[in-house]
């Protein structure tokens, strides 16, 4: 089991291409950040770490009408070093939420900002939906969802992004859930309460 790290990140997004820093940086904004976070500042320290290495290659482009820049591409050993990767059996991911310690927390909270709380990660969750939704159909052009899934290319930016969309989705909605509940209790258990997305008896 190979522990996941920032350069493996780094060496799946230059599998599609090359790309300067900057490009990663807002790479790592959009669409990966659904499953990795890393500042500008650790994306340059790690590219210099895997350029040394001899995992990425870096050269000079320049352009008329923009500053030079590095732009880094997978060399042979970086190719092996993630194909070595993809083999190994993924470890449980660690989860580390601020809002979940809130939550267990709630019998000894301030109810109304717990509230706040949840209704803001539900509308960030559905604000990052739309985000996902743009770039999906951005990557499909002209072809159809299943047109893409058969045939379309490259297909793990793809896929990645509709396991965003539902993970988004789920989380956003049980938020939505869990403030609705909250407002129940916060009434002294007066009032309707919301449909129960998990179906417990």
């Amino acid at each position: 089991m190979t522990p996941v790290a920032l350069r493996h990140a780094l060496l799946a997004a230059l599998s599609h291409g090359p790309a300067s820093g900057y490009d990663l940086s807002k790479l790592f904004e959009s669409g990966m950040q659904e499953f990795w976070r890393a500042s500008p500042q650790q994306i340059y320290s790690e590219l210099h770490k895997l350029n040394e290495r001899g995992l990425i290659a870096g050269k000079l482009e320049r352009d008329s009408n923009r500053p030079q820049k590095r732009v880094y591409a997978l060399t042979g050993e970086g190719e092996h070093e993630l194909f070595e990767f993809t083999r190994s059996a993924p470890r449980r991911p660690v989860v580390r939420d601020e809002m979940l310690v809130k939550l267990y927390a709630a019998d000894h909270s301030d109810i109304e900002s717990l509230i706040e709380s949840l209704t803001a990660r539900a509308q960030d969750g559905f604000t990052r939906v739309e985000q996902l939704r743009v770039l999906v159909r951005l990557m499909r052009r002209e072809m159809t969802h299943e047109e893409y899934l058969r045939r379309g290319g490259p297909v793990g930016p793809y896929l990645t992004c509709l396991w965003g969309i539902l993970w988004e989705s789920d989380n956003a909605r049980i938020c939505q859930w869990l403030a609705a509940v909250m407002r129940v209790r916060a009434d002294d258990g007066e009032g309707e309460l919301p449909a129960d997305p998990m179906k417990f008896d």
